[in-house]
């Protein structure tokens, strides 16, 4: 090999600076090299001189042009490659760290949250790959590296430039393409046409030895391994077996599917494992994903309630610094070396609960620290960054170390610093084995040492919570998750430590408290909050307290729970928990008591202001929360902040019959008020109930203006981060600042910001979601050309859609005409067998039951084909009635068909749910009484609910309410008055909610609004006006499907001669 080296030093002295070999594979052997153009180390691959000389080059550098073009943050670059004296080599980017192969070597299986995360990340590398067409056919632990903790896929398009190279001569020069342990069954059979299912079941096999220690298939020769990834089971013989009974049940489903025998038995796409890997703890989501009852026009789930929230510059900076206030940094690695066994966060986390055993010991709250580490990069400190971050946290103390394996000990060093001046207090080191023995009472001692003098007693064992090792790192793991803020990553992992030990009371304690905060109900957590309280192994009295606010609001005593949480903060003014629970616990009280004071009579026991405050400073404290609030978690912050004109704050009262109550968002004087009323009043409008002109639009915006200022801390701390940018891009967007002039205000436009979000995008979904966010602006700003391309790109890019972006696929392909792909799409989105409800309730029901009304929900809101709405129509009725209880069977039905019936009303005539009383669907009851004669009834209750909307911005109204009212009033004969209501709201685009491409309905109701609106332009002679709107629909309608070409036509027609041709 000397000589090679030295062939290639000679080949590549212009460019490389060859150094040393790193390693050598059975394709080829890796050098590492110093990049003299870049100035930057490189790995230079040069392929085995036998294989290269069996391969023609050009073939070999064309596909590897293929995958030198894939841009993704779990896939290593490719920078160069070429032909040099006859040797073929490719340059990637030299990764520090390890492989998996090094790890799996090293720890033998992995924890399962370190295993899914891994597996989850390559997927997501593989879907990205796939969609450019390129299939990796070698996906192995070697190739799997692991940087700063996460997964990178090295040498994609590798084995498919020699595959397509070479052909059958690679095999001849005893090389083969793919690797037997993880080889599909189709690559065994030597199929050279495979697709990205087989890299699936590559990786499937990949997962199995992650969470076993041992691959899938076992054989004394490589022929008996592909025998057995023809035929065998995975983990049906031997220690295999044993291996595989650890894999928990869910997840052993996953990697079962993932390595199905036929590729049509696995994952279609990458994207379906992504999905299938991710969010273990989160609740199931409900039928149509409609998170508002489109018939009352209220986002009525804000009955959670609402606060506002300022951000003040942060108080830390140049702050005095507290000499009792201790702050834990996690440690440093000695030479970047990172132990296996035990790493610097999990220092930290030990360190902490050992402190956490005095009383009278005052330490910063793990969220704010990890808040700094993350403003600088969330990478190991220095003991200069370390006294950094205690000075920004105000703390006068530093504990800071480092931990390091020596020989077959680990050793951690631990030292106390006095933050003004930077000297060392006192310090204090401690050593165990490698099998972690007496980890506790180590970590006991250290902390003790460090409080006290180096000669303190070793304390007693039990700060750790638990006597089970795998529970302790499952909970580390969990610890890890919570300072990124990943709620479902970190209650997987505290679910898995209980799995391990039901007893350990840190573990309950976090798990109950991530449940609290992912909005899961209490009934499901509250067991938690009583185990870490009933545990023999005592919390510490911080802990203690956390725990029993927390199951003082499972049970409803928010009194009680707001005591324990004003206990926690007379301790520590800065804890974060505290603060937002203290929050909570004003915000979920919706008791209503009587007050002679009230216009109404009646108010909140709550006080929504001290639940204002408390949020402000929990989300002033720690600007790295934003995270908690990524994608569709944002939505909880609106509700929140009650930035939406329909959102009211739903209560009750204890009389003798519990009787519920709703309050609007007003302002009095600066100051967010809420009055209750009883909520049927408050829903029918009744005298009294409704708030003064523009009263809602003037308290909502100033709550936007709170918003604002939120989210633009958000960036101002973290400007490279996609959630901070995607959740202040939506803020401007409820603002109406949707796109600016240019120069400098353009960077404040919510469509500046939203494709900005999009370049810093950390993983495919998010790019996706970022994408149909761009949209949505697009359409409100009347760029209907540009809104059309993005969605059809959307739409051809994910042509294998999974349930993570189905529903979003679903409503683009509304928008654009595609209702059999929407049709086929929106089932996808809900998989779960539960529908809601008229009354709000979640029923289940038979999936093909579900999966027919989501295809009925699809074709009513476009408008047909009406042959499909009425055979959904009569299959719903045969399933029901075959199908569920005759005494549930009329809920099913109005639960299934309700909405539908409501949209062809026109079309359709009266249907067999219509009802005179339909509870909030008010439309259902206005249709019946028009098709039983009570005209002037109808007109009285529409005229009536207009004038009661004369305060609101058209905007604040569905865009699909408004065309369904107006379709109404053309049957009552009011041509007029439609013609004026659709305008305003259609002039009113850019105001339209951010539910606008969230809704099937919405987005099919657009689109209808345009069409009926030029219609009725031309009623009126109004040329322009008509040729604006269907002009509008053409660009949008362009490429529909062939049932709605009679519309298009129609359209054509209307818009002029330049507009009528193909």
């Amino acid at each position: 090999m000397a000589d090679l080296r030295a062939r290639l030093q000679a080949a590549l002295a212009d460019r490389y600076t060859i150094e040393r070999e790193l390693g050598r594979g059975g394709m080829a052997i890796v050098f590492l090299a110093r990049d003299r153009r870049h100035d930057r180390d490189v790995a230079v691959k040069v392929l085995r001189p036998e294989l290269a000389a069996s391969l023609g080059p050009e073939r070999f550098l064309l596909e590897i042009k293929v995958a030198a073009g894939l841009t993704h943050p779990h896939i290593v670059p490719l920078h160069d490659s070429g032909e040099a004296d006859g040797l073929l080599y490719y340059v990637m980017p030299f990764i520090q760290g390890e492989s998996l192969r090094d790890r799996l070597e090293r720890e033998g299986m992995l924890p399962v949250v370190a295993a899914v995360q891994l597996a989850r990340e390559v997927a997501d590398a593989l879907d990205y790959a796939h969609r450019q067409s390129v299939v990796h056919r070698d996906i192995k632990p070697e190739n799997i590296l692991i940087q700063d903790g996460h997964a990178v896929v090295a040498d994609f398009g590798i084995a498919r430039a020699i595959s397509a190279a070479g052909g059958h001569r690679v095999t001849a020069t005893g090389v083969a393409v793919g690797t037997p342990d993880y080889m599909s069954p189709e690559q065994a059979q030597g199929e050279e046409q495979v697709d990205g299912r087989s890299d699936i079941y590559s990786l499937g096999c990949v997962l199995y030895e992650m969470l076993t220690g041992e691959p899938p298939f076992i054989g004394t020769t490589p022929q008996e391994v592909l025998r057995k990834q023809l035929v065998a089971t995975p983990g049906e013989e031997g220690g295999s077996a044993r291996a595989a009974r650890q894999i928990p049940s869910a997840l052993n489903r996953v990697v079962q599917k993932a390595m199905a025998k036929s590729p049509a038995n696995r994952y279609q796409s990458a994207s379906e494992l992504v999905a299938a890997l991710g969010r273990p703890s989160l609740p199931l989501p409900r039928l149509l994903g409609v998170p508002r009852r489109w018939w009352a026009g209220l986002v009525t789930a804000a009955a959670l309630g609402g606060v506002a929230v300022t951000v003040l510059p942060r108080v830390f900076l140049g702050a005095k610094l507290d000499r009792s206030l201790y702050a834990v940094v996690p440690f440093g690695h000695p030479g970047g070396a990172v132990p296996a066994l035990l790493n610097g966060d999990q220092c930290e986390l030990l360190l902490n609960d050992a402190f956490g055993r005095w009383t009278d010991v005052r330490v910063v709250g793990g969220f704010r620290v990890d808040d700094e580490r993350l403003r600088r990069g969330n990478r190991p400190a220095t003991v200069r960054e370390a006294l950094d971050i205690a000075r920004a946290l105000g703390s006068g103390l530093l504990v800071w170390g480092t931990v390091g394996e020596f020989g077959d000990s680990i050793r951690v060093r631990a030292a106390l610093y006095d933050v003004a001046s930077g000297g060392v207090v006192r310090e204090h080191s401690v050593r165990f084995t490698k099998d972690l023995h007496e980890l506790a009472q180590k970590f006991n001692e250290l902390a003790d040492s460090l409080l006290l003098n180096p000669h303190s007693p070793t304390a007693a064992a039990g700060a750790m919570g638990t006597d089970r090792l795998a529970a302790w790192r499952a909970y580390s793991y969990g610890d890890s998750a919570l300072g990124i803020w990943d709620f479902p990553t970190a209650a997987h992992a505290f679910r898995a430590a209980i799995d391990i030990d039901p007893q350990y009371p840190h573990a309950n304690l976090r798990l109950a408290q991530v449940d609290e905060w992912l909005g899961v109900s209490p009934s499901e957590w509250r067991s938690f909050a009583v185990a870490a309280l009933a545990s023999r192994r005592p919390l510490g009295p911080q802990d203690r307290a956390r725990a029993e606010a927390l199951l003082a609001m499972a049970d409803s005593r928010f009194e009680q729970a707001c005591a324990r949480y004003r206990q926690l903060l007379s301790r520590d003014s800065l804890d974060f928990t505290a603060w937002f629970g203290l929050g909570e616990c004003y915000r979920k009280d919706r008791l209503v008591v009587k007050d002679a004071k009230s216009s109404s009579g009646w108010r909140f026991r709550g006080s929504y202001e001290t639940a204002l405050e408390a949020y402000r400073r929990a989300l002033q404290i720690v600007p790295s929360v934003h995270l908690a609030f990524r994608g569709d978690a944002f939505a909880r912050l609106p509700s929140l902040l009650f930035t939406e004109t329909n959102v009211f704050r739903g209560g009750y009262a204890l009389t003798p019959d519990t009787v519920l109550f709703g309050a609007w968002p007003t302002l009095d004087h600066d100051t967010l008020a809420f009055v209750p009323y009883v909520l049927k009043d408050l829903l029918a409008g009744r005298p009294g109930t409704e708030p003064a002109d523009f009263a809602v639009e003037r308290a909502v915006a100033h709550n936007r203006e709170v918003l604002r200022s939120i989210t633009a801390e958000w960036v101002r701390v973290f400007p490279n981060s996609a959630d901070a940018l995607e959740a202040h891009g939506r803020t401007l967007e409820t603002l109406g600042e949707l796109e600016s002039a240019g120069g400098g205000g353009e960077q404040r436009s919510a469509l500046a910001t939203i494709r900005r979000a999009r370049g810093h995008a950390g993983d495919s979904t998010q790019a996706f979601r970022l994408a149909v966010s761009e949209t949505r602006l697009l359409l409100k700003l009347g760029e209907f050309d540009r809104a059309r391309a993005l969605a059809d790109s959307l739409l051809s890019a994910w042509r294998t859609a999974t349930p993570a972006v189905a529903g979003d696929l679903a409503r683009l392909a509304v928008l654009t005409g595609h209702v059999h792909r929407a049709a086929e799409l929106l089932p996808r989105s809900e998989p779960e067998s539960v529908m809601t409800s008229p009354e709000g309730a979640v029923i289940r029901v038979q999936p093909r039951i579900t999966q027919a009304a989501l295809r009925l929900l699809v074709y009513s809101a476009v408008g047909g084909p009406l042959d499909s709405v009425t055979a959904l129509e009569r299959r719903i009725d045969r399933e029901v009635q075959g199908y569920v209880d005759a005494s549930r069977r009329t809920v099913v039905r109005q639960s299934a068909m309700d909405l539908p019936a409501v949209q062809t009303f026109p079309e359709l005539g009266l249907q067999a749910v219509h009802r005179a009383r339909a509870g909030g669907l008010y439309l259902m009851e206005w249709q019946w009484a028009l098709a039983h004669g009570d005209t002037a009834g109808v007109r009285a209750r529409l005229a009536a609910k207009l004038a009661g909307r004369k305060g609101r911005v058209p905007g604040d109204i569905p865009i699909d309410f408004t065309f369904q009212e107006a379709r109404l009033l053309l049957q009552l004969g009011d041509t007029l008055t439609a013609t004026e209501y659709l305008g305003r709201s259609l002039d009113a685009l850019p105001t339209l909610g951010s539910m606008l491409l969230s809704l099937v309905s919405e987005s099919a109701g657009l689109v209808r609004a345009m069409v009926l609106r030029a219609e009725l332009a031309v009623r009126t002679g109004d040329a322009a006006t008509a040729q604006r709107w269907s002009r509008a629909v053409l660009a949008l309608w362009s490429d529909a499907d062939v049932e709605l070409r009679p519309t298009v036509e129609r359209m054509r027609t209307l818009a002029g001669p330049a507009q009528r041709q193909d």
